[in-house]
């Protein structure tokens, strides 16, 4: 793994993880999160790569990995999907995207961020096809109403039958400088069967549960 922050890189040879502004999050075939501090990164901020668990291994996909960047209001994510995909689920994206609820019934990708200091976040689902949608919560899974804080601006998918991707950019109209909690998930239907992934489970897959969400905190001035 190699974790960014400005001119410091740091090379962790024998885990997988990502790097979110100090806070080192390690993950193990057993799904188990443990946090680390790292003080002499901790001014980096709003970029990080992950690797996402599936919450019950298959044989098809080998690996999900991608990118969050946030940046002067914007957000830009990319996931990469490894493996034999032939019978991914993946719907072209040929028409102009559009609002859709339900999206995580089928191959759906998503993130949900909000505010350390706040009970409040979003959801964010975006689908192969370039349909979308963003939820606004008041706390854990309460008070769910469509969003338009975070409207998607530009989007790609390709998929072959070794590889996929999935590329978007969102505008977030309220982005404050705060100390983030973020969540990545994916549901992957391969074969008409349903694969959860994320960051890390707990005894059921659950994307809303922020103790298995990241922590992306502002950069110093």
């Amino acid at each position: 793994l190699r974790a960014y922050c400005r001119a410091s890189i740091i090379e962790l040879p024998y885990c997988a993880g990502y790097l979110v502004s100090g806070t080192l999050s390690l993950w193990t075939d057993r799904q188990n999160l443990s946090l680390h501090e790292i003080r002499s990164v901790s001014r980096c901020y709003k970029r990080m790569k992950f690797k996402l668990s599936p919450f019950r291994s298959n044989a098809e996909v080998i690996s999900l990995t991608g990118e969050m960047n946030i940046s002067k209001g914007m957000i830009d994510i990319e996931f990469l999907i490894s493996g034999k995909l032939r019978g991914l689920s993946w719907p072209d994206n040929g028409t102009e995207p559009q609002r859709e609820h339900g999206l995580w019934e089928h191959t759906c990708f998503e993130f949900f961020i909000g505010s350390v200091a706040s009970t409040s976040y979003h959801e964010v689902n975006l689908s192969p096809s370039g349909n979308w949608n963003c939820f606004s919560f008041t706390d854990v899974r309460e008070g769910m109403k469509e969003s338009e804080t975070l409207t998607l601006r530009t989007f790609d998918s390709h998929k072959s039958d070794q590889n996929a991707n999935l590329r978007a950019t969102l505008d977030f109209k309220r982005l404050r400088p705060d100390s983030l909690r973020i969540g990545i998930s994916a549901v992957i239907e391969m074969n008409t069967r349903l694969h959860y992934y994320a960051l890390s489970h707990g005894e059921t897959p659950d994307f809303h549960a922020r103790q298995h969400h990241a922590l992306m905190h502002p950069e110093s001035s």
